[in-house]
């Protein structure tokens, strides 16, 4: 007989004990091995101190005395509080795994008013959103995506409307795929989070000192139908010069599990630079007619680095990593062959080649934040599952003040005067 924990119910046709349990025990057991190697280093003694590099300030090292102390317990807990524990884990890990960050009442607050939205949003108001090999061509070309910058708009998932009609298949609930990305600015319950004490208490404690806000987003993730997020950083949209600063911030409103598509992160990767950038086309945006305008995408991505210098994520990049064999080459059970097989078996496989690619998930109870800089490597898997996924997300970045300026080639620019919603000005 098996069973299934309280993060599993209604995980359908993947709610068995065999599929969750492994995966979450070598999940244990990489971040097991992760937090003995940096406590105790090549010896047999716990390190009393260390040097650790702070990301946001491009790589400059720092001291931690009280080492034993700082970094007690696994690094994707968040039990312990202290500012010396959250940075340390931050910069050395490349993330932070908060529980209860936000309460419960916070989560529902968020929840119900978004549902209030949905239901006064007019469907033929949209466009459809997605994060696959089409991404360039879809939001490249769309207005209606450029103007979401400091607006409520609503994306709608793909097959969610009649392409000819425009009209919804599902129910309007059901349909979106996500909400972006000015929420923050225009809606007082999101932009109450934004704002409250405690975000700007761990920004500051994380090493921000000008910090604004310029995205949010909030990500439904529907139930069988929520699409897989393919691997990327988020400075590849949300650049900033002459260093990244980009800061995710995902609150999980509900459950983010195994079975609904709950983050998956590439411990270590914040350093491994900026592999690429979606950027304004100069063609397009310097074309003298409509016609000229229309031979040439409103953006396009862009390599930031050499991709003889990506490593193995060159192979992914945009993508999901596949299981490959001995020779490099992918196996038989790779992500071009799903047809004919179970989703179970189909989970176990993409599972087992994101652990191969050095991948691990993070699963949270709703009110936990995930945090995470701008150039760490993530990706999350489809929902197969009959629950959503909903999630708000913030990305902040250094202001001004501390000597960082916003990319004129971002796809995201407010309009002519309005600035960016500054979090707090921290010293």
């Amino acid at each position: 007989m098996t069973t299934t924990t309280s993060l599993d119910s209604a995980a359908g046709p993947l709610a068995s004990s065999a599929s969750a349990d492994w995966v979450r025990q070598k999940a244990a057991e990489v971040f097991g091995k992760l937090d003995r190697d940096f406590r105790y280093g090549k010896g047999d003694a716990k390190r009393s101190s260390a040097e650790i590099r702070s990301w946001v300030d491009a790589g400059e090292p720092r001291t931690y005395d009280g080492f034993d102390d700082v970094m007690a317990g696994c690094p994707e807990t968040g039990s312990a509080s202290s500012f010396r524990n959250k940075k340390a884990r931050f910069d050395h890990f490349g993330f932070l795994h908060l529980e209860h960050f936000a309460s419960e009442p916070e989560c529902e607050g968020m929840k119900t008013r978004m549902r209030e939205l949905v239901e006064a949003w007019d469907p033929l108001e949209s466009e459809t959103f997605r994060t696959d090999a089409k991404q360039e061509s879809a939001q490249g070309s769309s207005d209606y995506f450029l103007d979401s910058s400091n607006r409520t708009h609503f994306f709608t998932e793909v097959g969610a409307r009649s392409e000819d009609t425009k009209e919804l298949l599902v129910p309007r609930q059901e349909a979106l795929n996500k909400v972006g990305h000015g929420i923050h600015v225009s809606d007082e319950v999101f932009r109450s989070y934004c704002l409250s004490d405690k975000m700007v208490e761990l920004v500051k404690s994380l090493g921000w000192k000008n910090p604004e806000v310029p995205q949010s987003m909030y990500i439904f993730k529907q139930p069988r139908i929520g699409g897989e997020v393919t691997s990327h950083q988020d400075s590849t949209f949300l650049h900033t010069t002459p260093r990244q600063t980009c800061l995710g911030l995902w609150l999980a409103l509900e459950p983010a599990t195994l079975f609904n598509g709950c983050l998956w992160v590439r411990p270590f990767s914040h350093w491994e630079g900026l592999r690429r950038r979606f950027v304004r086309n100069e063609k397009h945006f310097a074309a003298t007619s409509s016609a000229e305008k229309q031979q040439h995408p409103q953006m396009i991505f862009e390599d930031e680095t050499p991709r003889e210098e990506w490593g193995d994520a060159v192979s992914w990049e945009g993508g999901l990593p596949t299981a490959t064999g001995k020779n490099g080459q992918a196996d038989s059970g790779d992500y071009t062959a799903k047809i004919n097989k179970s989703p179970e078996e189909v989970f176990n496989e993409e599972c087992a080649a994101l652990f191969q690619h050095n991948f691990v998930p993070v699963e949270c109870a709703a009110g936990d934040l995930v945090v995470f800089p701008g150039t760490l490597d993530h990706l999350s898997l489809a929902n197969r599952s009959q629950k959503s996924r909903h999630t708000f997300q913030l990305h902040l970045v250094e202001g001004p003040s501390a000597g960082v300026t916003w990319s004129a080639s971002n796809w995201l620019q407010y309009p002519s005067g309005e600035k960016f919603l500054p979090l707090a000005v921290v010293g």
